[in-house]
């Protein structure tokens, strides 16, 4: 009874998730749902946005770029500088009270100017702070860092502000902490590491939020980064071993969850690892070549077995 019960499950394992579009065919060939319907819901894209929306952030943004160019033409100083994102930030919040939430494009127009206005006000008590109080600007960054942190973690009920916030000031504040630490550049991938991973846990745990892509591209992002510094920073096995290891991890968390970003991560950092040492290994262009296709062959012939596996045991 044990191995008739764990039958199911060790074929379940190995079965492949199914996409979009072969469940939608499933509903539709039991007739719980409308071939049209199905067709809709294959084409709708996952966000939709329509020309007026993405004209108004283009707008905004050409005003932004305007605004800080006029500042730096006036050779204004910090402190100026800081009042007037206060005071941009502070109108920027109170405008958004007057959008009336109804429609998804009004409800991100509100959560991207709600994010422009933390931005600001970000920017601005970090240079009053770094003027007037810490005169740091590392710790500056740092601790203010960490405020839009727990800000952005407060407001991950959200399509794409909380989502926004939590990614980049997380990134933010690690950079900023561990220049205050003062560490040293072969001591940062490991930490960096540990942020994307929780990026991408957050992001595994509200899965079903639109805005936890943002996550976990910039956990991938994150990761190929940092798998570049470490690569420069250390020698031979110590710089590929462990770069293959997570590289290959990556790869299988995304492709298990069908996430692309995570996957092409994950394949980023192994073609890292795997290339750079062999590039480095002193061998003649030749032999070099020879290797890499020869780790690129071994890697479809495992993955081709595996597959023939998991088929045959799929029939039996």
């Amino acid at each position: 009874m044990a191995t008739e019960a764990a039958g199911p499950a060790a074929e379940g394992a190995n079965m492949p998730r199914p996409a979009r579009r072969e469940i939608l065919d499933r509903l539709v060939d039991e007739g719980r749902l409308d071939r049209e319907d199905a067709d809709s819901i294959v084409r709708a894209p996952g966000l939709a946005f329509s020309t007026p929306e993405l004209v108004g952030y283009l707008a905004g943004l050409i005003v932004v770029v305007g605004l800080i160019r006029l500042l730096a033409a006036a050779e204004a100083s910090p402190s100026a500088i800081a009042i007037a994102l206060l005071v941009t930030g502070y109108v920027s919040a109170i405008s958004t009270r007057r959008i009336t939430s109804g429609s998804m494009s009004r409800q991100r127009l509100i959560e991207v100017i709600e994010v422009a206005s933390v931005t600001q006000l970000a920017i601005a008590v970090g240079i009053l702070l770094d003027q007037h109080l810490l005169e740091s600007i590392e710790l500056s960054v740092a601790i203010i860092a960490a405020v839009a942190l727990a800000w952005g973690l407060s407001r991950l009920h959200t399509q794409i502000a909380g989502w926004a916030v939590t990614s980049s000031a997380a990134l933010v504040a690690t950079t900023a902490w561990l220049a205050v630490a003062d560490l040293d550049d072969r001591a940062t991938p490991p930490v960096f590491l540990v942020v994307a991973s929780g990026l991408v846990g957050l992001a595994s745990v509200r899965r079903s939020q639109p805005g936890a892509v943002l996550a976990r591209v910039a956990a991938a992002g994150t990761v190929v980064v940092v798998s570049m510094i470490w690569f420069g920073t250390h020698d031979g096995v110590v710089a590929a071993l462990p770069l293959v290891a997570i590289g290959l991890g990556a790869f299988a968390l995304g492709a298990s969850e069908h996430w692309l970003e995570i996957t092409v991560a994950g394949a980023i950092t192994v073609l890292i690892g795997l290339v750079g040492w062999v590039l480095d290994s002193g061998l003649g262009d030749l032999v070099q070549g020879v290797v890499i296709v020869g780790i690129g062959a071994l890697s479809l012939l495992t993955v081709v077995r595996v597959t023939r596996t998991s088929s045959a045991t799929d029939h039996g």
